[in-house]
């Protein structure tokens, strides 16, 4: 599926299908997510950045696979090419690190204010690294950024 028609199928979507907007993201599990969802020779589209703040973090998804980085580790984590998942409301990427720390990231199209600057976002983020939850904000990558 090429990326546009996802974030078409996303705006589209009735409201009353669409999360309503609340302090966190809904869960929205997968039933399964086998190896053919997730890997594979097709480049991860679309492309997103996810940012948080308290902790400060960030994640950059793109045919290069997962980027993970917080300002006390600017050289970040990578992790394994990944495809999207379209599930419900919500994109999401599933991989794991060299050291075995699984990452899951979820964007869905929902306003999002970070808390700490102006900037509007379209989307909003959550990212689980091993055990632990971020919620942010989250936007599509165009190819001159």
């Amino acid at each position: 599926m090429r990326w546009w028609w996802v974030v078409l199928l996303l705006a589209c979507a009735p409201q009353s299908e669409r999360a309503q907007a609340t302090d966190s993201m809904p869960v929205t599990e997968p039933e399964f997510v086998t190896d053919e969802d997730t890997l594979g020779p097709e480049p991860v589209e679309p492309a997103f950045q996810l940012a948080g703040t308290e902790p400060f973090w960030g994640l950059r998804v793109d045919s290069t696979g997962l980027w993970y980085s917080t300002p006390d580790d600017s050289a970040g984590r990578r992790f394994a090419f990944t495809r999207a998942v379209l599930h419900g409301d919500s994109l999401r990427w599933n991989s794991l690190a060299q050291d075995g720390t699984p990452i899951e990231a979820v964007v869905v199209r929902r306003k999002c204010n970070d808390g700490m600057s102006d900037i509007a976002w379209e989307y909003s983020g959550r990212v689980t690294l091993g055990a632990v939850r971020y919620d942010g904000c989250a936007r599509p990558l165009t190819a001159s950024r």
